[in-house]
């Protein structure tokens, strides 16, 4: 008796669940992309919010990523290779549209940062009476800055005094700045100070102290930020 013949399976797939060959190569494809994808990835990170050194060494090493990854493909006569070339320019094209946009966010949040010019800032004839009138100047270009935030240490001036600070206020005036007071003074004052149009290269405020006739006051400038 003549053992019955097995057919193959209908739609020339294979036994035992195996891939067709067009499925495996897909996968490869696919695997190859998100590997590319990833390792250019971490490259943009770095040259985006790295340092200046960083980002050069970054952006070099993508060059030389991209320089080889194509040559080789330009040497292979292999079908793959061509495949493999387009897998890695996918992910090259994600990757710079990905960069491109975290570079327009750390763009605007460097922006919007306070500048702090604490260190080029100074305060002269910082002992007011009514008399007087205390200089405050940055030697900083405010740029597209368009506020100057300053906060003072207030003190009362005469040792055994009548105390001066509950009295009195400052008032803020000069060519570079809008005229702002009166200004309540007490031990610790951060006001804001809106620039004029096209100040520059650097800032200076007359600060004069209001309602205190009587009174003498030491500021101490504590600290001083451009703002947009």
């Amino acid at each position: 008796m003549t053992a019955p013949t097995e057919r193959a399976p209908e739609g020339g797939g294979t036994r035992g669940g195996a891939r067709p060959p067009e499925a495996a190569e897909k996968n490869l494809l696919g695997q190859q992309f998100v590997l590319h994808l990833v390792a250019m990835l971490v490259l943009v990170a770095v040259a985006v919010w790295g340092g200046t050194a960083a980002a050069v060494t970054a952006a070099t090493l993508f060059i030389a990523y991209a320089s080889t990854m194509t040559g080789r493909a330009a040497k292979s006569e292999r079908p793959e290779a061509a495949q493999h070339l387009r897998a890695f320019l996918g992910a090259m094209f994600v990757a710079l549209v990905v960069g491109a946009l975290a570079w327009g966010i750390r763009s605007s949040v460097l922006a919007a940062r306070p500048v702090d010019v604490t260190p080029r800032a100074r305060l002269a004839n910082a002992n007011l009476d009514a008399d007087g009138t205390a200089r405050l100047t940055v030697k900083a270009d405010p740029g597209d800055s368009g506020e100057l935030r300053v906060t003072f240490a207030a003190s009362d001036g005469v040792s055994g005094g009548s105390p001066c600070l509950a009295l009195s206020s400052l008032r803020f005036q000069g060519a570079d700045i809008v005229a702002k007071g009166p200004v309540g003074l007490k031990h610790t004052l951060t006001t804001t100070l809106d620039l004029v149009d096209g100040t520059g290269p650097e800032v200076s405020a007359d600060i004069r102290l209001d309602d205190g006739d009587d009174c003498r006051v030491s500021l101490t400038l504590e600290k001083a930020e451009y703002r947009r």
